[in-house]
């Protein structure tokens, strides 16, 4: 997508995983947003799979809009929902240049996710491009507040923290800065 076009409000549902190494690989708009392009409104959920691989190893790749956003184009506010696989989350896109920005995301867990993965989560921090303010929604897991969630420290040199679940269910999230309860979306 160049110019000024819009992409579309998409729907994108993952298909089951029988054999590996099957996966799903979902854009949300396009390979690549540049000019004054801008993503839609996209909702990216995982596929199902009830072996998932390893840790580290991912079956389900989600990204909100583009491979690569550039110029001035912007991402859309995307909603990814992570299946029972092992799913690679990208809110926005893969890669970010120029004066691209990124949308306003949601990723959403629920029980059996597996070991998944936020590659982009934007928390308005300044210090480096703009990814918007996302959330991580855990309202389908019944958890209430932060106190509920076991976080691993924010690690400075890799900008990582991992969220633990429960077995063989987290979450390893790359964010600006440490994760605090603003970040969330509880079950109320």
């Amino acid at each position: 997508m160049s110019g000024r076009a819009q992409g579309g409000n998409d729907i994108f549902t993952g298909g089951a995983h029988d054999v590996p190494p099957a996966m799903n690989l979902a854009y949300g708009d396009a390979l690549t947003i540049s000019g004054q392009a801008r993503g839609g409104n996209d909702v990216l959920t995982g596929g199902a799979d009830a072996t998932p691989p390893e840790a580290g190893t991912f079956d389900n790749t989600l990204i909100g809009d583009a491979q690569a956003i550039s110029g001035n184009g912007r991402g859309g506010n995307d909603k990814l929902i992570s299946g029972t696989g092992n799913d690679d989350m990208w809110g926005d896109g893969q890669q970010m240049l120029g004066n691209a920005q990124g949308g306003n995301d949601v990723f959403a867990f629920g029980p059996n996710n597996g070991h998944d993965k936020i590659e982009d989560f934007g928390q308005g921090a300044s210090g480096g491009q703009n990814l918007g303010v996302d959330h991580i929604d855990v309202s389908a897991m019944g958890i209430h507040d932060f106190n509920g969630l076991t976080v691993s420290s924010f690690n400075p040199a890799t900008h990582e923290s991992t969220i633990s679940f429960g077995a063989d269910n987290d979450l390893i999230v790359r964010s600006q800065v440490a994760l605090t309860p603003h970040n969330f979306i509880f079950a109320t």
